[in-house]
């Protein structure tokens, strides 16, 4: 990171603008897209992934999160990617 002093990342967090700016321009350079902009395609899969592998819930949580870093989605929180991935268990999830 190349920083001269590193006292001056105490201060990082102060200015919230900072931090978003960075993400902002961090995704930009990096080519990744936020997950809102997915439109379902995160869902999709894991519906797909559960029918035709039976997987559990953690299996699916831990493939999902591979699958979005894959495609360069920015992780969404862990209680959104937990929603996503715990009612799909197969087959029977939809009975």
């Amino acid at each position: 990171m190349d920083i001269g002093d590193p006292s001056v990342l105490t201060a990082y967090g102060e200015r919230e603008n900072t931090r978003l700016e960075h993400v902002r321009e961090l995704r930009r350079v990096l080519e990744y897209r936020k997950f809102a902009e997915t439109e379902g395609e995160p869902r999709e899969w894991v519906d797909a992934r559960a029918w035709t592998t039976g997987e559990g819930p953690k299996a699916l949580f831990d493939a999902a999160a591979g699958w979005l870093r894959e495609r360069r989605v920015l992780l969404p929180g862990v209680t959104t990617l937990t929603r996503l991935s715990a009612d799909r268990t197969g087959p029977t999830a939809s009975a």
